[in-house]
Order: structure tokens, then sequence, then C-alpha cells
């Protein structure tokens, strides 16, 4: 098992590898879509996980940050009534619920009398916690009524938490739409590729326009994700780069038609 994931792996860096090479096109546009799919699905995937690797020294000292932001404020207060029929999820594992419903917190808990949290290294690693007090809590009233700057060392023992669970919805969130905005301009290049072929008689088979479509993306791909963390002025340069390489794949890969063969 271990060996055929080795092995899949191996395949994908092998066809990333290929991709920046539109000589290797040709080989690649026959390839089964599924296979393809497969790559521009997995190829989006780690182009995340290694944005996310890029983030982790921010993340790593969020707090030191959330510390630093309130800090320059000279005075922040929130006035909030909160009133629920149930239980209500605002994020996954923060819940408000005024009813007294829920009396444990998950890891956090708001109710009309407390703001409850679970110590997130007990939260972490909870056998670490089994005789050790592993809830704290503050009170509603008087997190409410105070100066929030009165609580930051309450608000930085909470970001843990927001990391936690607000990172993987994000993230998840931002893959579902940029997985739609490259598979509708895949789409949108291969229709037109397909067209302005056929009016150039070009012969070349919609599966091989498609396949291109889907490598060539790679170029445009992993620098717009990668950018996500350094947020710099790339312009159009990835699909600039997009392009040029589809449409070289495209001709390196089609053959002018032959009217006098074809009679």
């Amino acid at each position: 098992m271990v060996f055929g994931v080795l092995g899949k792996f191996r395949g994908f860096f092998m066809s990333l590898y290929y991709s920046l090479n539109p000589l290797s096109y040709k080989q690649l546009s026959t390839r089964p879509l599924t296979l393809s799919f497969k790559y521009l699905f997995l190829l989006l995937l780690l182009s995340f996980l290694a944005t996310l690797i890029l983030f982790m020294p921010i993340l790593a000292n969020l707090q030191g940050r959330v510390t630093g932001t309130l800090s320059k404020f000279s005075e922040f207060k929130v006035d909030a009534n909160i009133e629920t029929t149930g239980p209500a999820m605002i994020i996954p594992g923060i819940i408000v619920d005024t009813t007294g419903n829920v009396t444990e917190p998950n890891p956090v808990l708001v109710t009309k009398e407390n703001v409850e949290w679970v110590n997130f290294k007990c939260f972490a690693f909870r056998p670490l916690c089994l005789f050790s007090k592993k809830e704290e809590k503050i009170s509603s009233v008087e997190f409410r009524d105070s100066n929030i700057l009165e609580n930051q060392e309450i608000l930085t023992k909470l970001v843990p938490f927001f990391v936690f669970f607000m990172v993987p919805a994000i993230l998840l969130f931002l893959y579902i739409v940029f997985l739609v905005k490259y598979l509708l301009l895949i789409t949108i290049f291969s229709f037109l590729a397909f067209i302005i072929t056929r009016m150039l008689l070009f012969e070349i088979e919609p599966k091989a326009v498609l396949n291109t479509a889907i490598y060539s993306s790679t170029l445009m791909i992993v620098p717009e994700i990668l950018n996500l963390r350094f947020n710099l002025e790339l312009f159009y340069i990835p699909l600039a780069a997009y392009i040029a390489f589809f449409i070289t794949g495209i001709f390196l890969i089609g053959k002018k038609h032959d009217k006098e063969r074809g009679k």
C-alpha cells in the first residue's frame, strides 16, 4: 500500500515535470481524462498545502500579533446582548447557547453567564489533562461591559481555537472557489481552441485539447496559489504563461489538414 501511494506521488511529480515542457504535451494529450483531472485536483491541493506551510510562521506568532495589534487601541468596548432559542454553532467548535442545553465547552461555549473554553493544550492533547483542570471561563457580563483591552490575555488564549477551526474552513472554501475558477478557464479555452483549430483546418481531438488545457494550467495555478502568501503584483503573468503554453501545445500536437489528401 505504501509503495502504491509513493508510486502515485512519483507519477504526479513526473506529470508536473512534463507539464512544464510543451514538447511533452503530445504524450500528455493521450492520457485518460480521469487521470488528467486527478492531476489537476491534486496539483491544486498540494499548492494550498504548500501555501499553508508558508503561512506557518505567521500562524505560530498569531497570539503575539493579536497582542501587538490590541496595544494600538486606547479603548475597545463591546456591548452585545445575546439570547438564543437553542445551541447555535457560529463556526465549528464555537457554540453559543443561553438556554442551558449545553453545559460543557467543546472547545468554546458562550452562555448568558460565562464564556468558557477548554485549555488548548488539553484540547489538542486530551490524555495530558486527565487529572488536571482543563476548562477556563470568564463572566460574560464582565467581558461584555468591560474594555476589551482589559481582557487581552483571555483573547490571546482563544486565538489558537480560531486558527484550529477557521484555517481548514478557509482553505476548503478557497479550494472550491479556485477549483471552479480553473475548471471554467480550462473549459472556455478548450472550447475556443477546438473551434479555432477547426476553422484553421487543424486536426486535433477534443480529448487532446482538454488534456493540453489541463496540464498547461500548471504555470497558472502554482504561482497564483503560492502568491496568496506573498500578495505580489503578478498582474496577468500566470494567465499569460498559461495561454502561451496552451497555444504552443496545441500547435505541437495538431496537424494541418491536407485538402488534397482529404479529397
